[in-house]
């Protein structure tokens, strides 16, 4: 590999880094924020009900709300691409791992045989 290769290599793998860093940042602010929503949508449900329900059928309410259902598919969403992007990454970082080796066992048989570079 060249240095024009080594240097489109990096390229691509601090694209990827990037894209992961807003992912896994999405997913984190979703995952904190559904403690939120589910506690909002209980406190709404308990206040709208003329008969003060049990914290039980709140949550169970809370959590068959549509804005719920929406708050954990958009989770679902930002984990796959968190997923995604991480192995993205890690194939790229196993290929370069391979031409390392392959360089250096190229350079070792020159070197055992005798062969200048």
């Amino acid at each position: 590999m060249n240095e024009n290769i080594i240097e489109k290599r990096l390229e691509e793998i601090r694209k990827i880094t990037q894209k992961y860093s807003e992912a896994k940042s999405r997913h984190t602010l979703l995952e904190h924020s559904r403690h939120i929503v589910l506690a909002d949508l209980m406190r709404e449900s308990y206040e709208s009900s003329n008969d003060k329900v049990s914290v039980a059928k709140c949550e169970m309410m809370a959590r068959s709300h549509q804005k719920y259902k929406e708050h954990i598919k958009q989770l679902s969403i930002a984990e796959e691409q968190c997923i995604k992007l991480q192995w993205e990454l890690k194939i790229i970082q196993m290929k370069f791992e391979s031409w390392k080796t392959n360089v250096f066992n190229i350079n070792q048989e020159a070197k055992n045989y005798g062969f200048k570079k």
